[in-house]
């Protein structure tokens, strides 16, 4: 048999109602103080050296508004791009990685190291690492969404061909969307013949700012 009211309880089994304190309305919340000289509504802003900085974590910042958490995501391990028999003046792009999330970052960095010396014979052949945003949806899953490429690509030509322990880095901080993808774009000169390898490994390290 269900209750609805404490009338079936013993007397002394009954709560015992606390007094709030006088002038104090049922329902409010009780204040907590404040530390001395600091106004109300003060608690999470940063100092004003930080506040010249988009994510409020510049120097002097006491109280920054973001952390500084990120993660890195490696693209691909040491690997071989040969992109040497194309035709003249022709360019073959190879997808590494898609749908990299990157929606709760501000900046994303390219990093490209060289792992043993790139043959590119030709000053008119490149090799190039671009980083592009990625508008997968699952309203179209078989339909590939790619914008152009984020700024400047980390690229390699013959008129300076990467040694091995060579490392590139390239920032960006605009334009990411909510996923990513990298790619590998080869070009061959014209006309063709130039041999056109690189043996690289590619990450990608995304931050709060």
């Amino acid at each position: 048999m269900a209750f609805n009211t404490l009338s079936h309880l013993p007397a002394s089994l009954h709560p015992t109602p606390r007094a709030l304190p006088a002038g104090n309305p049922v329902g409010s919340v009780l204040p907590r103080p404040l530390p001395a000289g600091r106004p109300v509504g003060d608690m999470a802003r940063p100092s004003p050296a930080a506040a010249a900085s988009p994510c409020g974590c510049g120097p002097g910042a006491s109280i920054p508004m973001k952390g500084r958490g990120g993660r890195t995501v490696e693209v691909c391990p040491p690997r071989t791009f040969t992109f040497s028999k194309l035709g003249d003046g022709l360019e073959q792009t190879v997808l590494v990685m898609e749908r990299i999330d990157c929606s709760g970052y501000e900046t994303c960095d390219l990093i490209v190291r060289v792992h043993t010396d790139a043959t590119i014979s030709d000053s008119a052949a490149s090799i190039s690492i671009e980083v592009v945003p990625d508008g997968f949806t699952m309203d179209d899953p078989a339909q590939s969404f790619f914008a152009d490429e984020l700024d400047t690509p980390v690229t390699f030509t013959g008129a300076s061909p990467p040694t091995a322990g060579n490392v590139q880095v390239r920032t960006y901080t605009s334009g990411l969307g909510a996923m990513l993808a990298v790619r590998v774009k080869g070009e061959q000169s014209n006309p063709a013949g130039a041999a056109l390898t690189a043996r690289i490994s590619i990450e990608l390290a995304l931050r709060e700012c």
